[in-house]
């Protein structure tokens, strides 16, 4: 799903409007500045991003305004298990679920985007608490190794 069309169906009215009303300015008054970039982390809690390398991953990062801790799950994939394509996103939602972060209500974005032009979007919604799952999954040896400082570039 585009992330234009995902944004219509899930991001609050107000979002939305500051949306449109910085493209109408754009056109009309001042062609130079950016496009609102509407605030995800309204309705989304908790992001699993692409794994495409460091400085696609710091740019998506830094376009959605996501802060260390939304970038976290990425970066200690990346740092862990590598560019696993489009199953590090898997990797990822274990990570958020090892850590115990996902209550029940909550939604995680998972991003994928793939050679060309190729790009899909999945929301899911926790409908039981997540407990438990450092002892099990893809995480259960390593979880409290992590966060490091990854992306800083410290290893």
């Amino acid at each position: 799903m585009c992330i234009t069309t995902l944004g219509l169906s899930i991001l609050p009215t107000i979002e939305k409007l500051r949306f449109v009303l910085s493209i109408i300015r754009k056109q009309i008054t001042n062609k130079s500045t950016d496009t609102y970039t509407p605030n995800f982390k309204t309705v989304i809690d908790h992001f699993c991003l692409p794994i495409s390398g460091l400085t696609v991953i710091k740019e998506i990062g830094k376009r959605l305004k996501l802060n260390e801790r939304d970038m976290e799950p990425v970066m200690s994939t990346l740092h862990r298990f590598g560019n696993q394509s489009s199953s590090s996103l898997w990797y990822e939602l274990a990570y958020i679920e090892a850590k115990e972060r996902v209550k029940k209500g909550d939604k995680v974005w998972q991003m994928g985007m793939g050679s060309g032009v190729k790009c899909a979007s999945a929301v899911w919604e926790c409908v039981r608490p997540i407990v438990g799952e450092a002892q099990v999954g893809p995480w259960c040896e390593s979880i409290d190794k992590y966060p490091r400082s990854i992306l800083n570039g410290n290893k």
